[in-house]
């Protein structure tokens, strides 16, 4: 009997692995990043469980000015942030349509690793992946539900228009 709970167990595990895409996740100096494509470009995204999700201004330039609210471990700050629209962001098979996200100078995380860090893939998009961080095997599990991952619930309506 005990065995053949083990194997329902096993192969419920077994299923459930089938079930998710398996990202690699290399790094910059020690912090974990994932590579993302935005219009077919390969971009370097800081995978950071802390933070919400925002890009790059030196890789993003070009959006519309506003204010933000910036909040680390030293307490939340405004900065001067723009706001960029992303028509597909791309991570593993999963995309991201219509994402609008704050793009600020992220250059002091670049010059801290050695490499130049195009955004942070943050808690809120790591949520809406449903993502398993593994860094013991330098991956991440993305769960395989949906693929297509919309930025809001209507947005899926607003595509059929």
């Amino acid at each position: 009997m005990s065995r053949l709970v083990l194997l329902v167990l096993l192969s419920g595990c077994l299923i459930c692995a089938m079930h998710a895409e398996e990202i690699p996740l290399s790094t910059c100096d020690i912090l974990p990043v994932v590579e993302g494509r935005v219009a077919g470009m390969k971009f370097l995204l800081l995978v950071d469980t802390g933070a919400t999700s925002m890009l790059n201004l030196k890789s993003f330039p070009h959006g519309d000015a506003r204010k933000i609210s910036v909040t680390s471990w030293n307490g939340t700050e405004r900065a001067n942030a723009q706001e960029v629209m992303i028509a597909d962001l791309a991570v593993g098979e999963h995309h991201f349509r219509n994402l609008r996200l704050p793009a600020i100078d992220l250059s002091a995380i670049g010059r801290a690793c050695g490499r130049q860090i195009d955004g942070i893939l943050g808690i809120d998009l790591l949520a809406r992946l449903g993502a398993i961080v593994d860094l013991t095997q330098n991956a991440a599990r993305l769960r395989m539900e949906n693929a297509d991952t919309p930025t809001r619930p209507d947005d899926k309506q607003a595509d059929r228009r």
